[in-house]
C-alpha cells in the first residue's frame, strides 16, 4: 500500500490492516513473519557486477573499429601500430570501468542516510534495536535528532517537526501531526502525517507506525532508479554516429581502392595491397579520440566528486556541460542551506554571550543542535568562544 493511502486512513484502520496494536507494539511472532515477508530494512545493492559493467565498455563503435584495426595490423606484422591501438584501447576502457564502477555504490551511499538504530514498542515499553530489523506494524518513538529510519505514519505528536530536503531539496522544516488526510497528495510535503526514511527529525516528538520498509520506502525508489535507470547520453549517441560514419566511410574506400588496384594490376602481390590498405585505415581512424575525450571527462567526473556530486556515467558529464537554460528553485538548491548570523550588536561580549547561550537549544544526549535558528546561534558562540580564548591565550 502506497504512502498516499496510509495517510487517509483513520488509525484504527491502520492497526488492523498491519496487524499491530499502537499500545503494546508487535508481538516477537509477528515480527518474525513480517520481517520473513518483507525482508530486512535496507536498500537493495546494486546487482550489477564488476564483469557486467567491464564488457559493458566495448559497446562502443569506436572501440570495435580500434579492435579491429590493431588485429589486423597484428596479423599482418605491423606490431608497432597493433600495440599503439592497443594502448588506446586499454585506457578507455579502464578509465570508463574505475568511473562506472566506482559510481555503481550510489546505493551505498544512500544506506548511509538510514539510521543504524530506533527504539520499537514490544509489550508496551519501548527498546533499541538495529533499524536493519524493522518490520510494518512496528511502533517507533521519534525525537529531535533523529534520522527516520523507514516510511512512517504518524500516531501522535508534540510539536513535532521534520526536514525533508533529502526528498524535496526545501529548507524549512515541516510541521507534522497524526490528522488524516482527505485529500489527494501529489507532493511529499503535503503528506504532513508521514514520515518519509531518510529525513530528519528538527523538534519535538511522535509514535510512529511503520508502514514501509527497505526498498518499498520512498528513498528506496530513488535508490532503485538510481541504480536501474539505463539511456544513451546524447554525447554517446552522437559519438556512435561519428564512428558509424567514419566505418562506413572507411569500409567503401577501402574496398573501392583494393578493388581497382587488383583490377588494375593484376600481378601486383594481393598482400601488400592489404598492408596499404590497413596502414590507409589506421590513419584515417583517430584513434587518440576515444582516450582524449575519456580522459576529459574523467576529469569533469572528479571535480564532481570534489562537491559531492555522483557521476554514474562518465558520457553524462558532457550532457551536464552542455546545458543552456536550468530551471531550478532557490531554497536549499542553489543556496547552501546554512543559515548564518551576518551581524551583532552589544555592549558587553560575555552578557551577550551568555544570553545567546541560554536561548540556543542544544540536545545534550545526542550532542546535536536541531533548530536551524539555533545551529546559527551556536556557531557564533562556538567562534566568538575561541576567539576570547586565543586572545587569553596569546
Amino acid at each position: 500500500m502506497s504512502f498516499e493511502k496510509f495517510a487517509s486512513l483513520s488509525l484504527s484502520d491502520i492497526e488492523k490492516n498491519l496487524d499491530t496494536s499502537f499500545v503494546f507494539g508487535l508481538t516477537d511472532k509477528k515480527s518474525k513473519d513480517y520481517q520473513s515477508e518483507f525482508g530486512m530494512n535496507e536498500l537493495e545493492k546494486n546487482k550489477i557486477s564488476a564483469f557486467v559493467i567491464f564488457f559493458r565498455q566495448f559497446k562502443s563503435s569506436f572501440i570495435y573499429l580500434l579492435i579491429g584495426a590493431s588485429i589486423v595490423s597484428f596479423v599482418l606484422g605491423e606490431k608497432f601500430d597493433a600495440i599503439f591501438i592497443s594502448l588506446f584501447v586499454v585506457i578507455n576502457i579502464v578509465l570508463g570501468f574505475f568511473q562506472e564502477y566506482k559510481s555503481s555504490k550510489t546505493v551505498e551511499i544512500l544506506n548511509s542516510h538510514l539510521a543504524p538504530t530506533c527504539k520499537i514498542k514490544r509489550g508496551g515499553k519501548f527498546i533499541s534495536i538495529e533499524s536493519r530489523n524493522l518490520v510494518p506494524g512496528d511502533i517507533i518513538k521519534l525525537e529531535a535528532g533523529d534520522i527516520v529510519p523507514a516510511d512512517l505514519r504518524i500516531v501522535s505528536d508534540s510539536n513535532f517537526y521534520i526536514n525533508e530536503s533529502i526528498l524535496t531539496g526545501e529548507s524549512i522544516d515541516i510541521q507534522k501531526n497524526n490528522k488524516i488526510i482527505n485529500n489527494e497528495i501529489k507532493q511529499f510535503f503535503e503528506a504532513t502525517n508521514i514520515c518519509f526514511s531518510g529525513t530528519s527529525v528538527k523538534s519535538g516528538e511522535a509514535e510512529c507506525v511503520v508502514i514501509a520498509i527497505g526498498k518499498n520506502t520512498e528513498v528506496g525508489n530513488i535508490a532503485k532508479l538510481t541504480g536501474e535507470t539505463e539511456s544513451k547520453s546524447i554525447f554517446e549517441q552522437e559519438t556512435d554516429k561519428i564512428s558509424k560514419f567514419i566505418l562506413v566511410i572507411v569500409s567503401i574506400t577501402l574496398g573501392l581502392l583494393i578493388l581497382s588496384r587488383l583490377i588494375l594490376n593484376q600481378g601486383e602481390n594481393a598482400i601488400e595491397i592489404l598492408i596499404f590498405a590497413v596502414a590507409l585505415a589506421v590513419s584515417a581512424i583517430p584513434e587518440s579520440l576515444p582516450a582524449i575525450v575519456t580522459f576529459s571527462l574523467s576529469k569533469g567526473a572528479y571535480n564532481l566528486a570534489k562537491n559531492k556530486v555522483v557521476v554514474k556515467r562518465l558520457s553524462s558529464v558532457e550532457d551536464i556541460g552542455s546545458i543552456e537554460i536550468l530551471c531550478t528553485d532557490k531554497t536549499g538548491t542553489i543556496t547552501k542551506n546554512d543559515m548564518t548570523i551576518s551581524d551583532s550588536y552589544y555592549y558587553n561580549e560575555k552578557e551577550y554571550l551568555k544570553y545567546l547561550s541560554l536561548s540556543c537549544s542544544i540536545n545534550v544526549e545526542k550532542k546535536t543542535v536541531n533548530n536551524s535558528f539555533d545551529l546559527a546561534i551556536f556557531k557564533i558562540i562556538d567562534n566568538k568562544t575561541k576567539k576570547m580564548f586565543s586572545l587569553l591565550t596569546d
